[in-house]
């Protein structure tokens, strides 16, 4: 543990709040919270659950989160999703709340307005609260879906498709759908390797099962690939998609110059579209993904068996990357020790990704 982290957290008796609000996707959003639930329940605190950054686009987002739990029901005391209550917390208790964020030493505008006890990068919690008291406290004690209750259509929905991928391998591809190079190395290397990963090593580890598959992506040309590869044996939602090249759901907005430019795409149905395809993977009998904590459910609580992808490294130089200036289309690949030359540059960089032979996401079949 860095001095600067154990600082921080040497004088936690006085916490009464975590206060979680994070940009992530909402496979992380559920691994910090179930774990977190453990933490609040050893210290008798409460944990700010604020799903208000996850949200952007023409909805309001105070709106967008309240009709999201019109369709969940938070089954624990320790939590708290309402967005006013949270500001009254925030605004008379922050002295004794840990904020949580995802990086350091960077302007928060949610997190400005208060003086908070402490705040922690959510990464290095790992070292400190998750991986600790989840070896002390097994994963098995706790459900998240026993704590985030789905409710009506949402439920009568997970029932009528839980037969239906109780024999089916799950497959999750990770690739981005156009995500920010920049924004992929910024919290993790590992954001960068996952995305870099070309469709056709899915299809080869596919190749080898008879069973059908339950497909999940963000990409939703992955999903039109698989469905015609493997035509009789392909199962999907028929979900919410951000444009392509818009990328991955959560991060929609980092490419969209206006609200315009957002379109029909709805945050709220995409989040309930996600928590659904996480709680079916987890009825699967085996997971194909990529690097992505939107399987960490079915793989490490429900325990899964799983294959994981990893990419091979290909030389490429800076000039092949940045000779555009603007945007480059890779085949898959790309030496990792590239990264730290990239972050130095000012140049907008975006990777259009879910694509075979370096063809285009939106034309890759």
């Amino acid at each position: 543990m860095s001095p600067d982290l154990e600082m921080k957290l040497e004088n936690l008796h006085d916490v009464k709040y975590i206060y979680l609000c994070l940009q992530d996707g909402i496979g992380t959003q559920l691994a910090f919270l179930h774990d977190l639930l453990l933490v609040a329940s050893l210290n008798d605190w409460k944990i700010l659950f604020d799903l208000r950054r996850r949200f952007h686009g023409p909805e309001d987002r105070e709106t967008s989160v309240k009709q999201l739990f019109e369709h969940i029901h938070v089954q624990n005391d320790s939590v708290v999703t309402s967005s006013s209550e949270i500001d009254a917390i925030l605004q008379h208790e922050s002295e004794a709340t840990l904020a949580i964020t995802q990086i350091l030493n960077r302007s928060n505008s949610y997190l400005e307005p208060y003086s908070f006890h402490s705040i922690v990068r959510a990464t290095d919690l790992n070292e400190t609260f998750r991986e600790p008291l989840a070896k002390k406290h097994p994963r098995t004690n706790l459900d998240i879906f026993d704590i985030l209750l789905f409710k009506d259509e949402l439920e009568e929905k997970f029932q009528q498709l839980k037969p239906l991928v109780a024999d089916k391998i799950g497959v999750h591809a990770r690739f981005g759908n156009g995500e920010t190079l920049l924004h992929a190395i910024d919290t993790h290397p590992t954001n960068l390797q996952r995305m870099l990963i070309p469709p056709t090593a899915f299809f080869t580890a596919m190749d080898q099962r008879e069973e059908g598959f339950f497909i999940c992506s963000d990409t939703e040309t992955f999903v039109t690939a698989c469905k015609r590869r493997y035509p009789d044996k392909s199962l999907s939602l028929d979900r919410s998609f951000p444009g392509p090249g818009q990328g991955a759901g959560h991060l929609r907005r980092l490419l969209s110059k206006t609200r315009e430019d957002l379109g029909d795409f709805s945050p709220l149905q995409h989040t309930l579209d996600a928590l659904l395809e996480i709680r079916l993977l987890g009825e699967c009998t085996h997971i194909i993904s990529n690097n992505s904590m939107f399987t960490w459910y079915a793989r490490v609580y429900r325990h899964i068996p799983s294959t994981s992808l990893s990419f091979a490294d290909t030389q490429l130089s800076i000039s092949d990357l940045l000779s555009n200036n603007k945007e480059v289309a890779l085949p898959g690949k790309m030496d990792i020790s590239l990264i730290g030359n990239l972050i130095q540059s000012d140049t907008p960089v975006i990777f259009d990704i879910g694509c075979n032979e370096g063809s285009s996401a939106r034309t890759f079949t």
